[in-house]
């Protein structure tokens, strides 16, 4: 999933008729490479677009003809139509996306809000020039489809976390969460994956200790006090923009991973307790604190549902025989300004991956 920014100027792009691309388009063979790799994807077949002109190739899903909902068609009411690629002479890539995402993606220069738009989730997303943009553009044609099958979780739909960072010129107390200190302390230095990791004080702390940090948050404002702070220091640190079921993160990847009070959306099928397990490398460990769970009414009088997020409990069911609980408790915190300064106990539980 991308944070980087498109070069260049952007496009122009007509805003009469069929919204097409008029400038910067792809080559006659970048454009046949984006639609070879297109329908090479899997689960996907070419067909006739249901509502773009007739040289626009449709991408339909093998195994779901039908939307889920119409804000995840670009064809509503009729064959479920994620995408689809204008012709050679336009070359721009029409999608569906969660409306946040396709706002990150316009703000990195990439696309840009549908001139017909009906539901906020249509963007152009401007034809690659280069290898490097035809591997962007494959990766939010993936984001659309997902976003169409429904496998595309999307933790700040709509900058909900941006929005917070930017009422305060900084969030949290700037210090390494206490625990994250304490447990890591006698870990060996390996790869370590800070989970929400916001302004970026654990993830200083984890560099600037030995550790290979990658450091992943739904915020871009957030990982940019983040990354400035790191690049002050001359740390170096791999910055994920995405939910950690949207990174797709690879499996065993880490030696530890760290979520302090994370804020991950609960499913039937748990795809963010397993996108956790799934990251610690064997030998590894996992590292997850929570503030004490409260009540039902307290939480909805905060503006929030507690059976829409994952807490430590949903986390320890999935945690069998392959794993072993090092640490399972509750403990007194001390932490004097910022964010959640008012809780005064961590719940720990720490587990290593055995096999």
């Amino acid at each position: 999933m991308t944070s980087s920014q498109r070069e260049g100027e952007r496009p122009l792009v007509s805003t009469e008729g069929p919204q097409t691309q008029l400038t910067q388009q792809s080559s006659p063979e970048m454009w046949g490479r984006l639609v070879a790799c297109t329908f090479a994807l899997d689960g996907v077949r070419e067909g006739h677009s249901q509502v773009s002109p007739s040289s626009s190739r449709a991408v339909f899903l093998v195994d779901l003809a039908e939307e889920r909902s119409p804000e995840t068609s670009l064809a509503p009411g009729k064959r479920l139509e994620p995408v689809h690629l204008h012709a050679v002479s336009d070359t721009s890539v029409h999608v569906v996306l969660p409306a946040g995402r396709g706002a990150d993606l316009t703000a990195l220069g990439w696309g840009e809000p549908h001139q017909y738009e009906d539901f906020g989730t249509e963007f152009l997303i401007y034809g690659p020039r280069t290898d490097a943009e035809l591997d962007v553009v494959l990766a939010i044609i993936g984001e659309s489809l997902a976003f169409a099958r429904g496998d595309l979780l999307v933790s700040d739909p709509l900058g909900v976390w941006d929005r917070r960072y930017l009422q305060l010129d900084q969030l949290w107390s700037g210090q390494p969460n206490g625990v994250l200190v304490a447990e890591a302390h006698g870990l060996a230095r390996g790869r370590v994956l800070d989970v929400g990791c916001g302004e970026g004080a654990d993830v200083v702390w984890l560099a600037e200790n030995g550790w290979d940090v990658t450091a992943l948050d739904v915020s871009l404002v957030a990982l940019d006090r983040a990354a400035a702070e790191a690049d002050r220091r001359g740390l170096a640190v791999t910055w994920v923009h995405a939910g950690l079921v949207e990174a797709a993160l690879p499996a065993g990847s880490f030696d530890l991973v760290s979520a302090q009070y994370p804020a991950l959306l609960r499913t039937d099928d748990a795809l963010a307790e397993h996108a956790l397990l799934d990251a610690v490398a064997i030998g590894g460990v996992l590292l997850v604190v929570h503030h004490p769970a409260p009540t039902a009414e307290e939480a909805l009088a905060h503006g929030f549902n507690l059976d829409d997020y994952v807490g430590l409990a949903q986390v320890a069911a999935l945690l069998d025989d392959r794993w072993e609980i090092e640490v399972d408790e509750t403990r007194p915190r001390h932490v004097a300004t910022g964010g959640g300064s008012h809780h005064t106990q961590d719940v720990v539980l720490r587990a290593r991956r055995l096999g």
